[in-house]
């Protein structure tokens, strides 16, 4: 099965402190490439996995938290995307919510 996970953008998967989405997101996505499946990661770049990674940004923006231009940018890659992917796993809350209701099920 082709999946995409999209984390929130903020912190990078697996966080170095804070994040506990991004702790279940990192276990999410390498269990999923660990079972076989092919996955791939919406994260910043600064992530580790062991899914495909796809970031928008090397580092993760954590001083720009909230600011809505970096999550849309983030999450745009991820559903612009939606016609490669058999399911979109979406841990982002509203953002991901508007997007993914634009499209097609």
């Amino acid at each position: 099965m082709k999946v995409a996970v999209l984390s929130p953008v903020w912190f990078p998967v697996p966080p170095s402190g804070y994040g506990g989405i991004e702790w279940i997101v990192a276990l999410l996505a390498d269990g999923l490439a660990d079972a076989g499946h092919d996955v791939t990661l919406f994260a910043s770049g600064d992530s580790r996995t062991r899914a495909r990674l796809a970031a928008v940004f090397e580092e993760a923006p954590s001083k720009r938290i909230g600011q809505t231009f970096w999550e849309l940018q983030h999450a745009l890659n991820c559903f612009s995307r939606h016609g490669d992917f058999d399911v979109i796993h979406d841990h982002t809350g509203l953002m991901g919510l508007a997007l993914g209701s634009l499209l097609p099920t």
